[in-house]
């Protein structure tokens, strides 16, 4: 759902053997020293391939065996420095903060130490943002801009710490930010980047504020100013997947539209036809023409079978039912992304949707006892599973919605509001800390 950091590789040291050196690793059998920066290069793309599939634990593992077996190698503060960024984008900071931990330990003369200085205090701000302490936030962010007044990469630090605002749906905390850059720092690249990310953040705040005629003016503003910019079409499609997860499916339609007519030749509108398709399916089932739905979907599947995009949107029809309690159609567009895309990110996180929807069912239909027991095994058998602590919110979000139903009768709702709060008190004391902590 997001923009994508493309970091490129190359070499920084080059070193020049003498025959005699040439003829010794010969004799021994040793790999040249350009063989060993391709072997280091592929694992350190192997453990960023683990790191992109989320396999978090094999791409530690795999790490400190990178860190044992290149020990020496002088592009080793190079290729750990990526594979922490990488963990940094996904949101392993502790992963991150480790690895940038061990370059300044031991490659201190590195001018990737000074990086990962930087990397570390950078970390504290995106872990702070992560869990909504935006005062201390601020904190941390205005002393990391005084410390690293001249660091080359700070224009770019603060760029990203903006997009974490963003993602996290602080726009004013971002428009600051990308405002900061601008003035700040304006002859550098970012600073064309935080302009384009100013008028987005400024178009996705009216989004949630439901002011679809503002959006419209906002969205016509920003093709107009940033006509020529290489990132135009992405930043209207994600202006319109915003409005498709807010449910504010008409405003996702007329945007895709816009990506379609105005970057026709672009992958984004390859993508915006898709959603087009995907958010007209939506507006059915939100309307509750649950006859017409099945048809649409079937449609939809044929019209986009070899789409990318396939496994994501099956993913969003299924949520869709979901809101209206339809949760064997649910369940029914699980299986089938399970079983037509096991290669996709989905399985991991349906494996748990799907028990999650059978109890969110006991609830509704009153069989609470039942319900507690389904969700104590729940947590048993996917207690290592990163959506966990999502799937229990959902159904706290249901005992609490539920309770409303029984106004009359206080001694019953009364139970089921501190059933949501014993689920909530689950999530806070017994899971690893997370955003929905």
């Amino acid at each position: 759902m997001t923009a994508r950091i493309l970091f490129t590789s190359f070499v920084l040291f080059s070193f020049i053997f003498s025959g005699m050196a040439e003829e010794c690793l010969a004799e021994s059998g040793e790999l040249s020293r350009t063989d060993v920066s391709a072997e280091l290069e592929q694992v350190k793309s192997n453990i960023i391939s683990l790191i992109q599939n989320n396999n978090f634990a094999e791409a530690r593992a795999q790490t400190r065996n990178l860190i044992a077996d290149f020990n020496a190698h002088p592009d080793l503060a190079w290729e750990l420095y990526w594979i922490a960024r990488e963990f940094e984008w996904r949101l392993e900071l502790e992963d991150a903060n480790n690895i940038y931990q061990q370059i300044i330990q031991n490659h201190p003369d590195s001018s990737y130490a000074s990086r990962a200085k930087l990397g570390i205090a950078r970390v504290e701000v995106m872990s702070l943002i992560l869990y909504y302490n935006c005062d201390l936030a601020k904190e941390a962010l205005d002393k990391l801009v005084a410390d690293f007044a001249g660091h080359p990469d700070l224009p770019e630090t603060i760029y990203w710490l903006a997009e974490r605002h963003r993602w996290a749906r602080e726009y004013e905390q971002a428009k600051n930010l990308y405002q900061q850059i601008i003035q700040d720092h304006p002859d550098s690249t970012w600073a064309n980047r935080a302009k384009l990310g100013f008028s987005r953040a400024q178009a996705l705040s009216l989004i949630n504020s439901g002011n679809s005629n503002q959006l419209e003016e906002a969205v016509d503003k920003l093709i107009v100013d940033f006509n020529d910019h290489p990132d135009l079409p992405e930043t209207l499609y994600w202006i319109a997947q915003e409005c498709e997860w807010m449910i504010k499916l008409k405003d996702a339609n007329s945007i895709y539209q816009r990506v379609i007519d105005c970057c026709p030749e672009t992958p984004w509108a390859d993508k915006a036809r898709l959603g087009v398709s995907r958010v007209n399916v939506g507006d059915v089932i939100e309307q509750g023409d649950l006859t017409a739905a099945e048809p649409a979907v079937d449609e939809l599947i044929v019209d986009f079978n070899n789409h990318p995009d396939m496994p994501w949107a099956l993913y969003w029809i299924a949520k869709r039912y979901e809101g209206q309690n339809e949760f064997e159609k649910a369940k029914q567009l699980y299986n089938q992304i399970i079983e037509q895309y096991p290669d996709s990110e989905y399985p991991e996180l349906i494996e748990i949707d799907i028990p999650a929807l059978d109890i969110r069912s006991l609830v509704r239909s009153g069989q609470h006892t039942e319900a507690l027991t389904a969700l104590d095994k729940l947590i048993a058998d996917f207690n290592d599973n990163p959506y966990l602590p999502r799937a229990l919110f959902m159904m706290g979000e249901d005992y609490y919605k539920q309770a409303f139903q029984y106004e009359s009768q206080q001694a019953e709702a009364k139970e089921l509001f501190l059933t949501a709060v014993a689920i909530w008190e689950r999530i806070i004391t017994n899971l690893p800390l997370s955003s929905i902590t």
